[in-house]
């Protein structure tokens, strides 16, 4: 999921964090930013961001259309034709499968991280 894909660590970043914006998990947030999210060439500017990142014009063509297509993927059933084609006018094949597999494995974390009311920190703390 993160690693051998064809995807760059920048664009994995901005749609990780970007989920968590979007399911309000914190701890992800947390976790990416700012080392991994820094490491991997996004800054704390786009980071900050991200929760209305539209309204941004710190993303690229192809960063707005992996942004449309997980808002998509997260917030709806289906992804509308339009941000499909969009998405598909920046990445290949093997991208996009890569972008969808990233986007519903995060989507799935989050959601049972909420469901469940996992809070990963206090795990840790209790551990020490």
């Amino acid at each position: 999921m993160r690693w051998k894909t064809a995807l760059s660590g920048r664009l994995r970043e901005l749609l990780v964090i970007r989920i968590a914006h979007v399911n309000g998990i914190d701890y992800v947030i947390n976790q990416h930013v700012p080392a991994l999210a820094l490491a991997d060439g996004v800054t704390l500017a786009e980071c900050d961001a991200l929760p209305d990142w539209r309204k941004s014009s710190l993303f690229d063509p192809a960063e707005r259309a992996a942004l449309a297509y997980a808002d998509a993927m997260v917030l709806q059933t289906s992804v509308p034709d339009d941000v499909f084609a969009e998405l598909r006018r920046h990445y290949d094949e093997r991208a996009i499968v890569e972008i969808s597999v990233l986007v519903g494995t995060y989507l799935m974390h989050n959601r049972v991280m909420k469901a469940l009311r996992i809070d990963l920190e206090a795990a840790s703390e209790r551990g020490r």
